[in-house]
């Protein structure tokens, strides 16, 4: 039997979690209605594991859509695989955030779950370290600013686009896992910020 202290504890950690979770579903339903968010659906076309031994790049190939359409962000060609997002200063400019949702061919979106994404600048890299690219891409797109809601199942990401990064292209890699089989895949579109 489990003494009183120990009982006092588990109590404790179990108000602690509810706490959290709370906070996490008011945080979703706070960014899910704020002004301006771009919701952005990938649609797997062909999962291909990054982890197993394979001839080419090991990259999903994924349509684009928008859902609803938004002012600032658009998809480049919703008809090909793996086309780019476009981001304009429409209103100024300013930062823009995008909720990433994946699904499979047939729409489902209980196939695929976002873990992650990484950011790249395009352009000269004039060496293995650190460049202005990199730095340029890591204040373009702060880690602080990047969360999984929705059960796990959007990537919320916020672009502070800013004038001087106008022009500026970026590849992005939205790393994701099949819920059949805990595989993991990544999908390789970009961003352009244009004007």
């Amino acid at each position: 039997m489990p003494t009183r202290k120990v009982a006092e504890q588990r109590n404790a950690r179990k108000r602690s979690l509810k706490d959290v979770k709370v906070k996490e579903v008011q945080l979703a339903r706070a960014v899910r209605k704020a002004v301006g968010t771009a919701h952005v659906i990938l649609t797997v076309v062909n999962f291909k594991e990054v982890l197993h031994t394979h001839k080419g790049i090991p990259n999903t190939p994924a349509r684009m859509k928008m859902s609803p359409a938004n002012a600032r962000v658009r998809v480049e060609n919703p008809k090909i695989v793996n086309s780019r997002l476009i981001i304009n200063s429409k209103d100024g400019g300013g930062p823009v955030l995008i909720r990433f949702s994946i699904e499979d061919i047939a729409g489902k979106r209980d196939a695929y779950y976002p873990i992650g994404i990484a950011f790249v600048r395009k352009g000269k890299r004039e060496s293995r370290i650190y460049t202005r690219t990199d730095i340029a891409a890591r204040k373009t797109f702060l880690a602080s600013q990047m969360h999984l809601l929705g059960g796990g199942r959007d990537l919320y990401v916020t672009d502070n686009y800013r004038y001087w990064n106008k022009h500026a292209k970026y590849e992005f890699y939205v790393i994701i896992q099949s819920a059949h089989n805990g595989k993991v895949g990544v999908i390789d579109p970009g961003i352009i910020h244009e004007n």
